[in-house]
């Protein structure tokens, strides 16, 4: 189960409208050991820059830089969310081929605009199978 505030989960669907019809990008910091989501970090998505980003790419010294921060204030990377454009939150082939082991993975659907349902995934460490899993909102 993965912990996350409100608040939290709020920030992520206006951000997620704000950068609507492109999809937004970013990461999960916290606690793996109790699987709580403490901040999340806006990353800039660096997928295109002259056409609508239908997918997302982060800068991988971005990440380093989050990283290191988070460190810094005993958090770490739990994991990373992206927005769906128009399009459920379920996982397409490509989020699961970039997918880490023992990280989370929010989707943040966008229709015409509007934020919905929120999903959560991980891959399992043992098999690799990718699998829904539920998220504490309190």
């Amino acid at each position: 189960m993965l912990k996350i505030s409100e608040n939290e989960i709020q920030k992520l669907c206006q951000y997620a409208v704000d950068e609507y019809p492109n999809e937004c990008c970013g990461i999960l910091l916290g606690s793996k050991r109790t699987g709580s989501v403490q901040e999340i970090y806006r990353a800039k998505n660096v997928a295109a820059i002259d056409r609508k980003n239908l997918h997302f790419l982060m800068n991988p010294l971005e990440l380093y830089r989050v990283e290191l921060e988070a460190e810094k204030n005993h958090m770490e990377i739990v994991g990373f969310y992206h927005s769906h454009t128009d399009y459920p939150a379920v996982l397409s082939a490509e989020d699961i081929s970039f997918m880490i082991q023992g990280c989370v993975y929010l989707v943040v659907p966008v229709m015409k605009g509007i934020c919905g349902e929120i999903k959560c995934f991980m891959k399992e460490n043992g098999d690799g199978e990718v699998y829904e899993i539920t998220t504490d909102c309190g």
